[in-house]
């Protein structure tokens, strides 16, 4: 076990390349770029991106670019192929509101995001051009996090009063792992929130590796884990801190990575047993990322 100190500010997000071998850390105003796998304390590369808060952050799947969301109301591409100790911005799309979170579609070609004014946006990056996605009765609730289905069929979000959303990205005839997408007819029609936490603000949702399962967590205490074909509960999680700010799945989906207020733990999903229990933290524990390779 290994740490690298960041004494700048507080982090916001994190993000681990494709192989595992670099970890994206977005906070106030700057992102840094560290070797995971020596856990050097100087990064490879950090720079100030914008004057607030960076949001989001992912790396495209073979590290030719990287992409940012912030407060800033913008999302950013960077090209990660030169030899700088900076990065240049090489595209961006802005929108009128905080950007709350940005996945990037297994296509490598779109990103989806979400902002505190209540939108959710799927950016072409081949076209070059963004578009609205149906909100329907979310109003006044707006997405804080999303999640896409590995198979890029269905996009998930999370809203700021613990409802689970879902778009069909597919069409009708969308499939999923050889099954029938059970949701909206396309990214066209209007979702239909599904309530999990009332009164509770929900904070981040994953899907697993297989596919199978989304695990969201929130203001609640809980982890609630959800069939991603019928969104229905199949097992709920906790570690006993009540801000539960990031989970993450291992790579047989069988695991969970919890972090919320100081406390860190592996989770067997189907049993909720604590395999491992991570200590040292004082602080809450705000952004999880998990290389777990087979």
């Amino acid at each position: 076990m290994g740490s690298i100190p960041h004494p700048e500010s507080q982090i916001n997000c994190l993000s681990l390349t494709e192989n595992g071998s670099q970890i994206g850390v977005g906070s106030w105003q700057r992102v840094a770029i560290f070797d995971a796998e020596t856990m050097a304390a100087s990064p490879l590369l950090a720079f100030e991106v914008i004057s607030k808060n960076i949001t989001a952050l992912g790396f495209q799947s073979e590290g030719r670019w990287m992409f940012t969301g912030g407060e800033d109301e913008t999302c950013r591409i960077f090209d990660m192929r030169g030899n700088g100790l900076s990065l240049a911005c090489q595209r961006m799309c802005s929108i009128t509101s905080s950007v709350q979170s940005v996945v990037l579609h297994p296509n490598q070609c779109e990103l989806f995001f979400c902002d505190s004014g209540g939108g959710v946006y799927c950016w072409d990056l081949r076209a070059g051009t963004h578009e609205n996605l149906p909100l329907g009765q979310i109003s006044p609730n707006f997405v804080t996090n999303l999640a896409i289905h590995p198979s890029g069929h269905t996009l998930f979000g999370i809203t700021s009063h613990g409802k689970v959303v879902r778009w069909n990205l597919m069409g009708v005839e969308g499939k999923t792992d050889g099954r029938e997408v059970t949701g909206e007819g396309s990214r066209t029609e209007s979702p239909i929130p599904i309530p999990l936490f009332p009164s509770h603000y929900a904070l981040s949702c994953n899907v697993s590796p297989d596919g199978r399962l989304i695990a969201i967590s929130s203001s609640s205490n809980r982890v609630l884990i959800l069939d991603s074909k019928t969104l229905e509960i199949e097992n709920e999680l906790s570690i006993g801190a009540s801000w539960i700010w990031n989970t993450a799945f291992s790579c047989d989906s069988s695991k969970l990575l919890i972090g919320g207020e100081s406390r860190l733990s592996m989770v067997d999903v189907s049993t909720n047993r604590p395999l491992i229990i991570y200590e040292g933290h004082s602080k809450p524990i705000t952004a999880l990322a998990m290389y777990d390779p087979l």
